[in-house]
């Protein structure tokens, strides 16, 4: 769970989680990054398991945490569902 306190992959997650890829240029313009460091936060979350890497350099979150494609943003870890589309009560 230690992967998700970072709040740059957080942001990837909640961009990626509905399934669709999406690429090294997109995720470094998302958390406002260089593509190296998006490439490093994205090479991260694909050895943990939670993404995987399609052609080229897009990235996709791995079937197995995946949602129904009409729930809210969300993974499913198996043990628990983790909600991402909820507000930072701060």
């Amino acid at each position: 769970m230690s992967l998700l306190a970072c709040e740059t992959r957080l942001t990837i997650l909640k961009e990626i989680c509905t399934g669709e890829p999406i690429g090294v240029g997109a995720v470094a313009k998302l958390v406002g990054c260089t593509g190296s460091a998006a490439s490093k936060q994205m090479r991260t979350l694909v050895e943990a398991g939670l993404c995987v890497q399609g052609r080229g350099l897009f990235y996709r979150i791995a079937p197995r945490y995946q949602v129904a494609p009409d729930a809210p943003k969300a993974l499913d870890l198996g043990h628990c569902v983790v909600r991402l589309d909820v507000q930072d009560p701060k």
